[in-house]
Protein backbone atom coordinates (compact mmCIF):
# COMPACT_ATOMS: atom_id res chain seq x y z
CA UNK A 1 0.00 0.00 0.00
CA UNK A 2 1.25 3.23 -1.01
CA UNK A 3 0.59 6.31 1.09
CA UNK A 4 1.59 10.08 -0.53
CA UNK A 5 1.56 13.05 1.74
CA UNK A 6 1.91 15.95 -0.75
CA UNK A 7 2.98 19.04 1.16
CA UNK A 8 2.54 22.20 -0.62
CA UNK A 9 4.14 25.58 0.03
CA UNK A 10 0.54 27.16 1.88
CA UNK A 11 0.93 24.37 4.88
CA UNK A 12 4.58 24.29 4.94
CA UNK A 13 4.15 26.20 8.33
CA UNK A 14 1.90 23.74 9.98
CA UNK A 15 3.44 20.63 8.58
CA UNK A 16 7.16 21.61 9.50
CA UNK A 17 6.16 23.28 12.35
CA UNK A 18 8.89 21.63 14.59
CA UNK A 19 11.64 21.63 11.81
CA UNK A 20 14.94 23.51 11.70
CA UNK A 21 13.78 26.74 10.94
CA UNK A 22 16.38 27.96 8.23
CA UNK A 23 15.72 24.74 6.26
CA UNK A 24 12.61 25.27 6.12
CA UNK A 25 12.91 28.97 4.79
CA UNK A 26 14.93 27.43 1.93
CA UNK A 27 12.45 24.99 0.58
CA UNK A 28 10.32 26.81 -2.51
CA UNK A 29 9.08 24.00 -4.63
CA UNK A 30 6.31 21.54 -3.56
CA UNK A 31 7.51 18.02 -2.88
CA UNK A 32 5.64 14.91 -2.00
CA UNK A 33 6.43 11.87 0.25
CA UNK A 34 6.17 8.28 -0.98
CA UNK A 35 5.98 6.13 2.00
CA UNK A 36 6.59 2.36 0.60
CA UNK A 37 5.94 -1.11 2.41
CA UNK A 38 9.13 -2.72 0.99
CA UNK A 39 10.90 -4.96 3.72
CA UNK A 40 14.58 -5.49 3.48
CA UNK A 41 15.70 -9.31 1.68
CA UNK A 42 16.08 -11.70 4.08
CA UNK A 43 19.69 -12.14 2.38
CA UNK A 44 20.69 -8.32 3.21
CA UNK A 45 19.91 -8.74 6.67
CA UNK A 46 23.30 -9.09 9.03
CA UNK A 47 21.48 -11.13 11.23
CA UNK A 48 20.41 -13.16 8.53
CA UNK A 49 23.92 -13.42 7.15
CA UNK A 50 25.59 -14.06 10.68
CA UNK A 51 22.98 -17.39 10.91
CA UNK A 52 23.93 -18.46 7.51
CA UNK A 53 27.88 -17.96 8.40
CA UNK A 54 27.10 -19.95 11.85
CA UNK A 55 25.30 -22.65 9.76
CA UNK A 56 27.99 -23.02 7.78
CA UNK A 57 31.11 -23.25 9.86
CA UNK A 58 29.08 -25.82 11.92
CA UNK A 59 27.72 -27.97 9.12
CA UNK A 60 30.15 -27.41 6.34
CA UNK A 61 33.18 -26.75 8.07
CA UNK A 62 35.95 -29.09 9.93
CA UNK A 63 35.81 -28.85 13.41
CA UNK A 64 33.86 -25.86 13.60
CA UNK A 65 36.68 -23.91 11.23
CA UNK A 66 37.05 -23.00 7.26
CA UNK A 67 38.88 -20.59 5.62
CA UNK A 68 37.50 -16.58 4.79
CA UNK A 69 37.36 -17.71 0.76
CA UNK A 70 35.66 -20.99 1.37
CA UNK A 71 33.12 -18.94 3.51
CA UNK A 72 32.55 -16.97 0.87
CA UNK A 73 32.05 -19.39 -1.52
CA UNK A 74 29.41 -21.13 0.58
CA UNK A 75 27.90 -18.16 1.61
CA UNK A 76 27.61 -16.66 -1.36
CA UNK A 77 26.28 -19.79 -2.89
CA UNK A 78 23.41 -20.15 -0.35
CA UNK A 79 22.25 -16.67 -1.08
CA UNK A 80 19.58 -18.05 -3.42
CA UNK A 81 18.02 -20.81 -5.47
CA UNK A 82 20.08 -20.18 -8.46
CA UNK A 83 22.97 -19.74 -6.88
CA UNK A 84 22.70 -23.17 -4.60
CA UNK A 85 22.16 -25.06 -7.66
CA UNK A 86 25.03 -23.56 -9.48
CA UNK A 87 27.59 -24.15 -6.73
CA UNK A 88 26.47 -28.38 -6.90
CA UNK A 89 26.82 -28.48 -10.13
CA UNK A 90 30.08 -26.80 -9.98
CA UNK A 91 31.50 -28.75 -6.72
CA UNK A 92 30.45 -31.91 -9.35
CA UNK A 93 32.35 -30.73 -12.33
CA UNK A 94 30.01 -29.23 -14.86
CA UNK A 95 30.91 -25.87 -14.85
CA UNK A 96 29.46 -23.68 -17.73
CA UNK A 97 31.51 -20.26 -19.57
CA UNK A 98 28.56 -17.90 -17.81
CA UNK A 99 29.05 -19.24 -13.95
CA UNK A 100 31.05 -16.84 -11.99
CA UNK A 101 31.20 -19.69 -8.70
CA UNK A 102 32.43 -16.64 -6.32
CA UNK A 103 30.94 -13.12 -5.28
CA UNK A 104 32.58 -11.42 -2.38
CA UNK A 105 29.85 -10.05 -0.50
CA UNK A 106 30.38 -6.65 1.63
CA UNK A 107 27.85 -7.69 3.74
CA UNK A 108 29.13 -11.36 4.57
CA UNK A 109 32.67 -9.28 5.72
CA UNK A 110 30.47 -7.12 7.59
CA UNK A 111 28.51 -10.06 9.04
CA UNK A 112 31.80 -11.33 10.05
CA UNK A 113 33.24 -8.32 11.84
CA UNK A 114 29.62 -8.11 13.76
CA UNK A 115 30.42 -12.11 15.08
CA UNK A 116 33.66 -11.37 15.93
CA UNK A 117 32.40 -8.41 18.09
CA UNK A 118 29.33 -10.86 19.59
CA UNK A 119 32.33 -13.27 20.52
CA UNK A 120 30.08 -15.97 18.06
CA UNK A 121 32.81 -16.36 15.91
CA UNK A 122 36.87 -15.81 15.65
CA UNK A 123 39.73 -14.82 12.95
CA UNK A 124 42.62 -16.70 12.81
CA UNK A 125 45.71 -16.51 10.22
CA UNK A 126 47.44 -20.13 9.43
CA UNK A 127 49.61 -20.18 6.71
CA UNK A 128 48.90 -17.28 5.17
CA UNK A 129 45.22 -17.75 5.25
CA UNK A 130 42.33 -16.23 7.00
CA UNK A 131 40.90 -19.34 9.04
CA UNK A 132 37.19 -18.60 11.25
CA UNK A 133 36.39 -20.27 14.21
CA UNK A 134 33.14 -21.03 15.81
CA UNK A 135 33.49 -20.31 19.33
CA UNK A 136 31.18 -21.62 22.31
CA UNK A 137 28.22 -19.12 22.25
CA UNK A 138 28.75 -19.44 18.12
CA UNK A 139 27.81 -22.91 18.46
CA UNK A 140 25.03 -22.98 21.00
CA UNK A 141 23.38 -20.82 18.24
CA UNK A 142 24.42 -22.95 15.38
CA UNK A 143 22.66 -25.51 17.20
CA UNK A 144 19.71 -24.11 18.13
CA UNK A 145 19.27 -22.93 14.18
CA UNK A 146 19.83 -26.87 13.31
CA UNK A 147 17.39 -28.26 16.45
CA UNK A 148 14.39 -25.80 15.50
CA UNK A 149 12.89 -27.79 12.05
CA UNK A 150 11.58 -24.25 10.38
CA UNK A 151 14.30 -22.26 11.15
CA UNK A 152 16.41 -21.91 7.94
CA UNK A 153 15.17 -24.84 6.37
CA UNK A 154 16.50 -24.17 2.83
CA UNK A 155 19.91 -23.39 3.82
CA UNK A 156 20.22 -26.51 6.08
CA UNK A 157 19.38 -28.52 3.08
CA UNK A 158 22.09 -26.85 1.03
CA UNK A 159 24.32 -27.40 3.97
CA UNK A 160 23.45 -30.72 3.85
CA UNK A 161 24.05 -31.22 0.55
CA UNK A 162 27.33 -29.49 0.68
CA UNK A 163 28.91 -31.60 3.49
CA UNK A 164 28.24 -34.47 1.08
CA UNK A 165 30.37 -33.33 -1.39
CA UNK A 166 33.57 -33.11 0.61
CA UNK A 167 34.18 -29.43 -0.29
CA UNK A 168 37.91 -29.27 0.46
CA UNK A 169 40.26 -26.12 0.22
CA UNK A 170 41.74 -27.64 -2.58
CA UNK A 171 38.36 -27.62 -4.33
CA UNK A 172 37.71 -24.13 -3.26
CA UNK A 173 40.96 -22.74 -4.74
CA UNK A 174 40.46 -24.83 -7.72
CA UNK A 175 36.88 -22.89 -7.92
CA UNK A 176 38.23 -19.93 -7.17
CA UNK A 177 41.12 -20.30 -9.87
CA UNK A 178 39.09 -21.42 -12.59
CA UNK A 179 40.88 -24.41 -12.79
CA UNK A 180 37.96 -26.91 -13.22
CA UNK A 181 37.90 -28.05 -16.87
CA UNK A 182 35.00 -27.67 -19.03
Amino acid sequence: MVTELQFGLPQRNNVMKYGNRNLRNRITADFTFTVRSEPLPAELRPVWRISLLLLMLHRVGRAGSMPLKKAHLVCSGASNHESRERLLRLLEGNRHLGDVPLRIDPSLNRAIEYAIAEKLISAHVRSETCVLQLEPGGLALASQIIADTDCMVEEQAFAEALRGQRVTNDRVEQLLNWEATL
